[in-house]
């Protein structure tokens, strides 16, 4: 050939040169189109046109989708496999907005293998996370080391997420009387009777609601939805006690009725005006610092004047 080009009065080096880059075209072309370096090197040694055109995966992995068959014909751009690199895999998480507020990018969970029952780590992506209107829940996404390759695509894992709340006073959602006007519970006064008792509430998580005014640490409410059928004559009787008139502890801050108050001597007289409490410490702790208790502005004011 460099010859030739040398009587046709070109430069055999310019012509060598074409060829090699013309034969560069021809192989990235047979690489697009999937065929391997050994497959390519074995077509150019050969010079023969090949009947069959092995496409050589370009990673490692597992075969996650296939879309093709023998004799399927297919076009320029369709997907024919799909490979995935499973040493590393993403849970998706779907979780309510109140409980998605503690998940923060970079922290770490834990993962629950539905079979294995092992738990691994995770940690929180920095991807946004996604709402679902339909479910009204955040997705959000944990990366992990996929061990053993133990995590298969699809597979149903269960997520826990360590959270370290505040000290506080926490009942059962189930123990909640939500009107939508008010919130009570019914509190064990003992003897089968239950009071219905006005309280606020905090933080919800999971089956659990914080109470931040009406229960005192250590008292008791009704939670079975059994247990409120059983008792629920003593309970209407108690109810009636909603329409009394209600005041507010100054100590404690719970609900309490002037006539239950009077009853049982827990009323205290401070600057002409009377006060009642919810129970005989309330009273004797309002008793050796009044003043305390009458300038809170979180108090809801004593009851009438006797």
């Amino acid at each position: 050939r460099q010859e030739a080009a040398a009587r046709e009065g070109r430069d055999p080096k310019s012509t060598t040169s074409a060829l090699a880059v013309n034969l560069e075209e021809y192989k990235e072309s047979l690489r697009h189109l999937g065929m391997g370096e050994a497959q390519i090197e074995n077509l150019l040694r050969k010079r023969r046109i090949m009947e069959k055109v092995e496409i050589t995966a370009p990673i490692d992995g597992y075969l996650t989708s296939r879309n093709v068959t023998t004799g399927s014909s297919f076009k320029n751009g369709d997907l024919l496999y799909q490979i995935t690199d499973l040493r590393r895999v993403w849970v998706l998480t779907d979780t309510y907005e109140d409980e998605a507020r503690y998940l923060k990018p970079g922290q770490t969970v834990r993962v629950i293998h539905p079979v294995l029952k092992k738990t691994f780590s995770a940690r929180v992506s920095a991807a946004l996370p996604q709402f679902d209107i339909k479910s009204q829940t955040l997705r959000v996404r944990l990366e992990m080391d996929n061990p053993g390759y133990v995590f298969k695509p699809g597979i149903f894992v269960d997520v826990e997420l360590p959270i370290h709340l505040p000290p506080a006073v926490t009942i059962s959602i189930d123990a909640l009387i939500d009107t939508g006007v008010s919130r009570r519970v019914f509190v064990e006064r003992g003897a089968g009777l239950y009071e219905p008792r006005e309280v606020e509430t905090g933080w919800r998580f999971g089956d659990r609601v914080e109470i931040t005014r009406g229960l005192q640490p250590g008292e008791r409410v009704v939670v079975s939805g059994a247990f409120l059928i059983d008792s629920e004559s003593r309970m209407e009787k108690a109810a009636a006690g909603l329409t009394e008139s209600l005041v507010t502890d100054p100590v404690c801050g719970v609900r309490v009725s002037i006539r239950k108050a009077e009853k049982n001597g827990l009323k205290s007289t401070f600057q002409g005006k009377n006060y009642y409490f919810h129970a005989p410490k309330c009273r004797d702790q309002f008793n050796g610092d009044p003043g305390r208790y009458v300038s809170n502005p979180n108090s809801a004011g004593p009851g009438p004047g006797g």
